[in-house]
């Protein structure tokens, strides 16, 4: 099975980044699973990938950001 864990808007913002952080930093891939992540570039300068047990090949950066926008 393959898991894709995605997150477009990561920022210093809020409790964003240290939910993520956490993630990264607990997760594990079980026999016959393998778990890849997708983050916006900006995540490369706030969240540490050198503590998780993932391979560090299965994390890739997107060019772009996830913003919403809400339409009143």
């Amino acid at each position: 099975m393959i898991k894709l864990i995605c997150d477009l808007n990561i920022s210093l913002r809020g409790h964003n980044a240290g939910y993520v952080q956490y993630i990264v930093d607990n997760i594990m891939e079980r026999k016959g699973t393998n778990i890849f992540f997708l983050f916006n570039n900006k995540a490369k300068n706030i969240i540490d990938i050198s503590k998780s047990k993932i391979d560090k090949n299965k994390f890739f950066y997107s060019d772009s950001d996830f913003w919403y926008t809400k339409f009143i």
